[in-house]
Order: C-alpha cells, then sequence, then structure tokens
C-alpha cells in the first residue's frame, strides 16, 4: 500500500464483499434475479404492482383493494414469501411488504 487511498479503497472493498451474495453473481444474473423476484409478485392474484428494493432484499407489492380485504393482506404476504423461497435462489433474507390503500373523494357543495 503506497498511499492512503488505498488503504481507503482496501476497507472499502472489506467492508462491500462482507455482504451476503455481493461477489457471487454477475450483473446479468442480478438483473435476472431481480426480474424473477418481480414476476413471482405480479403473477399472483390480488397484485397490481411491485418493486424490487434494496438490491432484491425486499419486495414491495401493492394489492389491488377491489380483490384483496383486510383480512387477505397477511395471507398474501406469507403465500407470496413462500413461494419466493420455494422457487428462487438467494443470498440471505427477502423482506415481503404489501400495501393496500383505499382513497376515496367527494366534493361537499
Amino acid at each position: 500500500m503506497t498511499t492512503p487511498l488505498t488503504v481507503l479503497v482496501a476497507a472499502a472493498d472489506a467492508l462491500s464483499g462482507a455482504r451476503p451474495g455481493a461477489r457471487r453473481k454477475s450483473a446479468g444474473e442480478y438483473v435476472r434475479r431481480i426480474e424473477q423476484l418481480e414476476g413471482l409478485a405480479n403473477a399472483m392474484d390480488g397484485v397490481e404492482q411491485s418493486y424490487a428494493l434494496q438490491a432484491g432484499r425486499e419486495i414491495r407489492v401493492i394489492a389491488n383493494t377491489e380483490m384483496v380485504d383486510d383480512a387477505r393482506i397477511d395471507l398474501l404476504a406469507t403465500d407470496l414469501a413462500a413461494r419466493i423461497q420455494s422457487e428462487m435462489d438467494f443470498p440471505g433474507k427477502i423482506k415481503v411488504t404489501v400495501i393496500r390503500e383505499l382513497r376515496t373523494q367527494d366534493t361537499a357543495r
């Protein structure tokens, strides 16, 4: 190590490499895994949209309010987590968050 900068780069490399799956997969495989994760979520009944976040360590799902009621939202999250676990190969954990939002509007005259 010849300069202080090389020490900082080596430390940053060591920290980033410690994450689960940081060095095992190529960029193409990473994109395929993100697309597969979103595809699994979008294929479920009652899912309107899904977004993979934090390098695929979290998936946020927007539920269709007409198809999924408050009682079924927990079941949707549990079913999706089980499906991800059985059909995908991933390092670490994936957090599943299902959001159901109902907005109504009226005008007083």
